[in-house]
């Protein structure tokens, strides 16, 4: 998925909706069965990183 560039801005790719909320704030959007895997993904990726990754 190419990030928004611009805050309060979204880009979507396949099934995966992303918006820039804030300069430290994405929601990420995306089918409800697909949302535990995504939840790791993001969380094995930035775990070097301090990050929340929050499944809501």
């Amino acid at each position: 998925v190419n990030l928004p560039l611009k805050p309060n801005t979204g880009s979507v790719a396949n099934t995966v909706n992303v918006l820039w909320l804030a300069p430290d704030e994405w929601l990420l959007i995306t089918p409800s069965d697909q949302e535990t895997q995504l939840v790791q993904i993001l969380g094995d990726s930035l775990d070097q990183i301090p990050t929340s990754v929050t499944d809501i």
